[in-house]
């Protein structure tokens, strides 16, 4: 991860994104943090790296979309890496983990980033992105998405594990 990213990572207060007891006290660890068997907060190594797949790859993007956006932490450090110069728009289909993100990203200030409840309104948009994050724990990869991407544009799919694949007997 380069010093940049890494800057943009650190002016994130990751506590804010760890509101369950359960993440609490592990939250500047650099690990993913499940809020339930389904959602988790990325570790800042891993949005590190996908900050980095952008800047590697993409001049300056103008509009990302991340699809499973929840407390909103990697929203968050890619806008504050691009200091608030890109369009974020973010969509999570639960609504607690919506409502979340939402009451973070205000907490933070950014006014770059908009979440949706609805994949159909970032369809109907009309909008083409730059980057495309795909980090959300559906059981099947929505393959309308390609559409929105611009040509020569970046997809990330992130695949989401679930913790019950760790759990033993």
């Amino acid at each position: 991860v380069n010093k940049k990213v890494a800057g943009a990572i650190n002016k994130v207060e990751r506590e804010i994104f760890c509101p369950y007891e359960n993440t609490k006290k592990f939250c500047y660890l650099n690990t993913s943090l499940f809020f339930d068997k389904n959602s988790c907060v990325s570790s800042p190594g891993i949005v590190g790296l996908m900050i980095n797949q952008v800047v590697d790859n993409i001049e300056k993007p103008r509009r990302i979309l991340e699809i499973g956006v929840g407390s909103g932490y990697h929203a968050c450090c890619m806008s504050q890496y691009y200091e608030n110069e890109i369009i974020f728009h973010g969509i999570d289909i639960n609504d607690e983990y919506l409502s979340l993100g939402q009451k973070n990203i205000q907490h933070t200030g950014l006014k770059n980033i908009t979440l949706y409840n609805n994949y159909n309104k970032i369809k109907n948009s009309n909008h083409k992105y730059d980057v495309i994050y795909y980090t959300a724990a559906l059981t099947e990869f929505p393959s309308e998405i390609i559409k929105l991407l611009n040509p020569n544009g970046l997809l990330q799919i992130i695949a989401p594990i679930s913790f019950e694949e760790y759990e033993t007997e």
